[in-house]
């Protein structure tokens, strides 16, 4: 028992040191690379609730000692205390909770999700695409999917573009994009060559879980059209 609780110190006396060095921004931030030598089999353990810590794209990850010291994934201490977490490339800072930004917090292209629908296909990610009025998205994602993801109530709002291709602007049919907040129908468009490209920000406050929808059958079809830069931002 008495090693739970030096555990859980440990644990809690982390997420408040990543908290104070989350707040400050060097003028000049740079990553450095070293070769170490580390031990693993770590266990981590919340509340007597053993971790399975992953990455943000549901990859495993590893705890490890390092002279001494454990060393513990940062998504996995920020999901086990309900966090949002964010990574800021400019400066290499890691954020958890609250960090107010002009770009979202967390895209969707990296968010994992909890569910996806086996009928539909796979979502397409794209680079640099543009929608039928020349406009450039720095990500998107396209094809016919469903997919869920648990927000926990850690999000203030989504944001993003739904366009029709540059690429497909000669191209028929149309594409409905279906998106849901906690079961409720939040937003509910219809794209084709003719449309031009609907911006959305959806409040999310509170809400647990979202499911994305786009295109209706399993053709992998639904490649002329695209969800382009998406995000979610914290609260």
């Amino acid at each position: 028992m008495k090693k739970f609780q030096k555990a859980g110190y440990f644990t809690a006396g982390l997420l408040v040191a990543m908290l104070l060095a989350s707040t400050v921004i060097p003028a000049a931030a740079s990553l450095i690379s070293r070769t170490i030598q580390v031990s693993t089999g770590v266990n981590i353990f919340v509340n007597e609730v053993k971790l399975d810590p992953k990455d943000a794209k549901g990859n495993p990850v590893e705890p490890f000692i390092y002279n001494g010291t454990v060393y513990l994934p940062v998504r996995a201490v920020a999901d086990a205390f309900n966090t949002a977490i964010t990574w800021e490339g400019s400066t290499s800072s890691v954020y958890l909770g609250r960090h107010n930004s002009e770009k979202p917090n967390i895209l969707l292209k990296d968010m994992d999700y909890f569910s996806q629908n086996p009928n539909l296909g796979n979502p397409h990610f794209l680079e640099n695409d543009r929608d039928n009025t020349g406009k450039t998205y720095s990500n998107s994602l396209s094809s016919d999917w469903m997919r869920t993801y648990k927000l926990n109530g850690q999000y203030s709002r989504f944001t993003g573009a739904i366009y029709w291709r540059y690429s497909a602007r000669s191209e028929g049919g149309s594409c409905p994009f279906k998106i849901y907040a906690d079961e409720q129908l939040v937003l509910d468009v219809r794209v084709d060559r003719d449309t031009e490209p609907i911006i959305f920000d959806i409040p999310l406050n509170g809400v647990l879980e979202m499911t994305i929808r786009v295109g209706e059958y399993n053709f992998d079809r639904y490649n002329e059209s695209a969800i382009g830069d998406a995000g979610f931002y914290v609260r």
